[in-house]
Formats: structure tokens, C-alpha cells, sequence
């Protein structure tokens, strides 16, 4: 996995993710960023559209696809919180 410095301060989110399920993407570096990527498929990524911002989150975060062990991550609120600050952050 890897990880953009967006998860410095979110925790050891590899290690949370394992045996999860995810939707493989492919990147699009015209339409935004990649915060995490498994086996370089995009887990995690950010973009803006118009005066707005989108993320997509590749698996799930209830116990459908989300692993147990991601559910009851240390940082999985912190991980939600920061996403959703990168989201609605006031552009210069």
C-alpha cells in the first residue's frame, strides 16, 4: 500500500485494511489525487469538480467489505474526520 502524507497522522492504515475487500479503479491523474493505493489501485482518492470536492473510498466502511479489523482501527474515526477536512477545506 501507499500512502500520501495525507496519513501521517491517521496510523498504520496497512496494517488495518488486511483481508478487506476493495473495487479495483484505475487512476486519472486529470481529474485528482491518490491518497492510498493497494497494489497501486487507487483506495482512496480526492478530486475537485466544479466549486466542489469528491473523494472515493474503494471499499466499505461498514461490515459488508470493511474488515473487522479496519472497523475497529484505532484511527478509523481520525481517518474519516481528516477526510472529510481535506474535503471541505477553504481554497486560496
Amino acid at each position: 500500500m501507499t500512502t500520501s502524507g495525507f496519513f501521517e497522522n491517521v496510523g498504520r492504515l496497512r496494517q488495518a485494511l488486511e483481508n478487506g475487500d476493495y473495487d479495483k479503479t484505475l487512476p486519472d491523474p486529470n481529474r485528482g489525487e491518490v491518497l492510498a493505493a493497494i497494489c497501486g489501485d487507487p483506495f482512496i482518492a480526492v478530486g475537485s469538480f466544479g466549486k466542489g470536492r469528491s473523494a472515493a473510498f474503494t471499499s466499505d466502511c461498514a461490515p459488508h467489505w470493511g474488515s473487522p479489523k479496519f472497523l475497529q482501527w484505532t484511527h478509523y474515526g481520525r481517518l474519516w474526520c481528516n477526510l472529510a477536512a481535506r474535503l471541505t477545506e477553504l481554497s486560496e
